[in-house]
């Protein structure tokens, strides 16, 4: 998630980032625009009124210690008022705060400056090639063809239980998918200096912010 004093203070810069990505993040952006500039106000007037709250309050102490009641009756009424007046503006920002995440939740990261700008996936350029592209005397086989051809994979069983784009993995699939998590976990710990993690299955919401899934996945 953008970070609203960011947003708010570099707002001309952040919104041209995000017009390379979409007109629409941009113009997501330019409606949060009042929020954030209310935010700002909020603050201000919020903590600059705990000050005055604070300094009535040494001031009451003060009298206090004096044993003047009758400025002290005069001191308690403002300052009851004081803190009424801040709970009112704390209220307003928490709900005008939780209004602007979840906005913000919905907007994109900006682009690294070096990302170049494209429609598709074909405006990519290419910046480094590993090894040279085999040749075969044969048309190859997609993957899916031939893990299907072999018994191993199940792609309308995968689609019936959780919908496309998901595959069911049987007998050596399954034992190659195993093998292969654990080749992986193997080599980045024991030669890439990777400490192993088995966090919990369940997360909280606000886990999720920030890493781009929290909406798709609350839509599901």
């Amino acid at each position: 998630m953008l970070d609203p004093r960011t947003v708010a203070d570099h707002f001309d810069e952040v919104r041209a980032a995000l017009a390379r990505r979409s007109r629409a993040a941009a113009e997501q952006l330019d409606a949060i625009r009042p929020l954030l500039g209310r935010r700002r106000e909020l603050i201000l007037k919020t903590e600059n009124l705990q000050k005055q709250r604070n300094s009535e309050s040494e001031a009451m102490a003060e009298l206090a210690r004096r044993g003047d009641k009758a400025a002290m009756a005069a001191r308690r009424e403002a300052l009851k008022a004081l803190s009424s007046e801040v709970k009112a503006l704390e209220t307003e920002l928490a709900d005008l705060q939780n209004a602007l995440e979840e906005q913000l939740l919905a907007i994109p990261n900006v682009p690294h400056e070096s990302v170049p700008d494209g429609e598709s996936d074909r405006d990519n350029p290419v910046v480094r090639t590993w090894g040279t592209p085999p040749r075969f005397d044969f048309e190859p086989r997609p993957h899916w063809e031939i893990g299907e051809n072999l018994g191993i994979l199940d792609l309308e069983r995968a689609a019936k239980l959780s919908g496309s784009r998901f595959s069911v993995l049987w007998g050596l699939g399954a034992r190659l998918e195993r093998a292969l998590v654990t080749f992986m976990l193997d080599l980045h710990t024991r030669v890439h200096g990777y400490t192993e993690v088995y966090p919990p299955f369940l997360v909280r919401a606000e886990a999720l912010r920030g890493t781009g899934q929290l909406l798709s996945l609350l839509q599901i």
